[in-house]
This record gives structure tokens, sequence and C-alpha cells, in this order.
């Protein structure tokens, strides 16, 4: 999941998009994945992940070292930062920090078997490898061990923000990774990024109002994004049609339906997939764009639209759209921030007011966010009619 933990609907494995070969119906999903891994045509599943697919083995970073085990549960929550992994070994139960560089499916690392390839001795960490000194980074480093897949560095780090640095002053430390950690580059090795302990929501424009993919063209286009990507079996999807009750709903699902989709919807800002196929007009559909503008709020570093470099020329117009409705939706937050740092009183919002600019921006912000809301009240097509009041809620929850 994102490292938000809350609701979010039901994920759907690759491994059952596979074997199902459709994008199915949620009211009908556990009925034929069951039949599916009854007939033994579906892999265990990832436990780090909820899914449909039993499965309690997990690959996990012990001492350096990846080793099989079984896993318990999870305990503490992403949120606080206290998460745990609890699992077993030797018959007694034990818990690691969760890190989602040292968990992985069963097999994942401990059965990887890459040649050696000739320019091993040449690998280096990458600047994103987190070092035990917080707020470190490399200043140098040099392959110590080579036991492959494992590769022991050196490496002397210091902080950026000390005014001088001599030798005496750097820190010195030694780190032990696999070789397919997408944290080290290591020529003639494929590193993937661990997308398995996250859901990718998948942004896609309905080809039929009764079903989003009549012809298969959509599902197949997305395992051939999910092959390039190299996503595991087990990665964990959330697609509407399967992950959300479709209509008609009983009353049970109707609840649940609205309890799950804002957390569902809020999955965008996190890790994405858009698919090309059907885009033409994704610029015109209230929830395309809804679901792209959710994207565009995105503050990491790397790209977290994963096919960001893939998208055709209406997609990435629609996309850059969506940027601009972020964009000028958007509150003056950073100067807001700033001026009630200290909490927000009549003394400070009093000062913050004196000033003719502040005001002019937030009435300004107020204006263009408003117009943005019209757009999609008025503009914006629509499937069902009744879907338009949710986006509406959705984007005032979801984008202030």
């Amino acid at each position: 999941m994102s490292d938000v933990d809350t609701a979010v609907g039901s994920v759907i494995t690759l491994a059952e998009l596979k074997g199902l070969g459709e994008f199915v119906r949620w009211q009908d999903l556990d009925r034929r994945v069951a039949e599916l891994t009854a007939a033994g045509r579906l892999p265990n599943g990832y436990p780090i992940v909820p899914s449909r697919l039993p499965g309690d083995v997990i690959d996990l970073c012990i001492g350096e070292r990846w080793r099989q085990v079984r896993f318990v549960k999870m305990e503490g929550a992403r949120s606080s930062g206290d998460l745990r992994v609890v699992y077993e070994d030797s018959g007694a139960e034990k818990s690691t920090r969760y890190d989602r560089y040292d968990v992985a499916p069963a097999g994942h690392f401990t059965e990887w078997d890459g040649p050696r390839p000739q320019t091993a001795a040449d690998a280096t960490l990458l600047p994103e490898f987190e070092l035990a000194q917080q707020g470190h980074v490399i200043h140098s480093q040099s392959l110590q061990v080579d036991e492959w897949p494992y590769l022991t560095f050196r490496v002397e780090s210091f902080h950026p923000k000390a005014r001088w640095v001599d030798r005496e002053d750097m820190w010195g430390a030694s780190y032990t990774v696999h070789a397919a950690d997408p944290r080290v580059r290591v020529e003639g090795v494929v590193p993937c990024e661990p997308w398995f302990n996250t859901t990718i929501a998948v942004s896609h424009r309905w080809l039929s109002p009764d079903h989003p993919d009549p012809d298969g063209a959509q599902l197949r286009e997305l395992l051939a994004l999910a092959d390039r990507l190299g996503l595991h079996d087990n990665q964990a999807l959330l697609i509407d049609y399967c992950s959300l009750p479709q209509q008609p709903r009983s009353q049970e699902q109707a609840t649940w339906f609205s309890e799950q989709l804002p957390g569902f919807q809020e999955q965008f800002k996190y890790v994405t997939l858009v698919l090309n196929t059907g885009s033409a007009d994704y610029s015109t559909r209230a929830w395309c764009m809804f679901e792209l503008m959710l994207a565009a709020m995105s503050r990491a570093e790397r790209p977290t639209l994963l096919n960001h470099d893939q998208l055709d020329l209406p997609l990435r117009g629609a996309r850059e759209l969506a940027a601009n409705y972020v964009k000028e939706a958007g509150w003056n937050q950073d100067g807001m921030m700033k001026a009630f740092r200290h909490g927000l009183t009549n003394a400070t919002f009093a000062q913050w007011a004196k000033d003719p600019m502040n005001v002019a921006l937030y009435n300004a912000s107020i204006d263009k966010r408003r117009a943005i809301i019209e757009k999609f009240e008025n503009e914006l097509a629509v499937t069902d009619p009744n879907d338009r009041p949710l986006i509406i809620d959705l984007i005032e929850k979801l984008t202030a």
C-alpha cells in the first residue's frame, strides 16, 4: 500500500489477471479466483500486501542476508513509522522494522541465480542507498568483498550541511547488499524497484459503459507494461472494475463502496499506471482527469507515474492539463504555512491579513479553485450523472 494506512478497495494481483485473461467484475472476482486456485493455476500469495491468494512465506533480509521465513503478521502502522514484520524463526516469533527494501515475495532474492558479470568489481552503491548515519551522503566507496550475489562496500560519508569536512571527520562503515537490490548498480544486472510492497493504481478510460475492456486491449497493454517494468506476479493492482463493487450494488455493497472509494482514489497520489488504449478523449472525462490530477499531486523525488515516458500524445496533453489544474486549484500554501507555523491565532491571522498581497493571493486561489470545480461540474463528461457529485466531493477531500 501507500505510506497511508487506509481502506482502498480490493486489490487484484498481476498473477490473477494473467490467469483470468480479462478484467473481471468485482462481484464475480472471488468466485473466479477461487476456481483458478482450486485448479492449481495461481501461485502462492505475498502476505505483506494481502490479496485473495493464500501464502505465508516471504523473503526477508536478516543480518544482511536474505532468507525464506514464515510470515506471521504486521505490527504497528506505516503512518506512525513503527511498522514491523513479525516472522517465525526456528519456531520462535521475532520481529524487525519494516523496510520496503528488506522484504520480498518468497524466492525473489533467495532463489535469484543471475550470473556474475565480469564487471562486478565496478559495482557501486547509488545515492539513494540509506546510510546508517542519518542525513549522510557518500563521499567515497570501494567494493570490499565479493561473495556473489552479495557485495560488501566500504563507504566513507559525511553530512552535506557540515561547514568543513576533513578526512578524519569522515564516517566509515561497511554495507552488504544483494546484487539485484535496486540501490546498487551492477552492469548486466537489471534491478527492479520493490513495487510489490505497495499497490499500483491503474487509470484507464472505460471503452464501453458496461465493461471497461470488452476486447481485452487494455489488459494486453497492462501486461506488456508490467513485463517492461519487471513487475512481480504478486504485484497488487487497483483497477476500479475489479477493486470496487459495480452497479447494480446491494445495499451492503453500496455502503462498502462509499467507505472504500476515497482511499481507492487517494492511491493515485502514490504509484500509478495510465493506459493509452482508448485515451484519445482523456482530457474531456471527469474521472480520468481527476485521477491525473491526483497523480500530479505527488511530491516524490522520482516519478510515481511509472509509464510517464510512454504516454501517447493525447495522454501527455491531458497530463499537462491536469498538472495545471492542480497548480491553479492550489492554495497559497507555502506562504500560509510560514505565517502560521507557530499556530493559527487571532494575532497571527491579523498579522498575515495586514499584507494586501497575502489577501489577494488567497482570494485568487479561491477563484481559481472554484473555476476548476466548475469544470468538473459543467464541462467534463461522465457516463453516469450520479458520479458527478461523488467526484466533486472527492476533489474537495483529496485536493485541499
